[in-house]
């Protein structure tokens, strides 16, 4: 069974992360007032929770029916829709903003997604992935912890997961013919007190999984290293985490 509490807390946790360069990139695409705004794969909506808050009219798609009856229960003012990114429920031209955020590398055929994303887009619209890592560029130190990343690469691959997103997201965007395309990597200016302060949640997205494919004394032998090296204030864990934008 699914832990959405759990799930909604990581979520939370990611948009924390990314929100300085989503402002950023809102103030550059200038959005007219109370534009429509959809999230493909909002989830448990930690972000489209925030665009709710201001003037934006929020939407958000999911193909997964529990998680959006369980963003409904935390009283989400964003008009929810059950629906698959590879063919959205959605009538052409209609958003004046289509996002993803750490969507991507979850899809087999990501450059169909994008060309939804446009297809509901207005002319002139913009489509922005927000977020979206590059697992093949990981830096995790000190040894042995780089076998750690390692292992949790080979999970994620064994999940479905495209390593490389991060690195394709703006070619993906040239491909379906827009504009104007920026793109970028979130820089990693971190505190060590807060490195502390998030080891919980990162350790317990590592844990859930490594349990796919290691022994419960590999995973233990892991956690005592790496939490030596947090309390030592020695531990990297670097993600490149790509972001790009472009107009329709």
């Amino acid at each position: 069974m699914i832990d959405y509490q759990f799930w909604s807390s990581r979520y939370k946790q990611q948009a924390s992360w990314t929100r300085e360069t989503r402002n950023f990139i809102i103030n550059q695409i200038s959005l007219p007032p109370q534009s429509n705004i959809l999230e493909v794969g909002c989830g448990t909506s930690a972000i489209l929770d925030e665009f709710s808050k201001s003037n934006q009219i929020a939407f958000g798609v999911d193909i997964d029916l529990q998680i959006l009856k369980y963003s409904k229960q935390n009283s989400l003012k964003a008009r929810l829709i059950n629906g698959d990114g590879l063919s959205l429920p959605i009538k052409d031209d209609y958003f004046d903003l289509c996002f993803c955020h750490y969507l991507l590398l979850w899809i087999n055929d990501p450059e169909i997604v994008i060309k939804e994303m446009s297809r509901v887009t207005k002319k002139s619209g913009w489509i922005c992935c927000f977020a979206e890592p590059d697992y093949l560029s990981r830096i995790d130190d000190p040894p042995p912890l780089d076998k750690l990343g390692q292992m949790q690469n080979s999970s994620l691959s064994n999940q479905g997961v495209n390593l490389s997103t991060g690195r394709n997201i703006s070619y993906w965007l040239m491909q379906t013919r827009l504009s104007n395309i920026h793109w970028g990597i979130f820089g990693s200016h971190q505190k060590v007190e807060s490195n502390i302060i998030n080891a919980d949640s990162e350790w317990a997205t590592i844990q859930c999984d490594l349990e796919k494919l290691y022994t419960v004394e590999e995973i233990l032998n892991y956690k005592e290293i790496e939490d030596n090296a947090r309390t030592q204030g020695i531990r990297i864990l670097f993600i490149p985490t790509f972001y790009a934008y472009a107009q329709k």
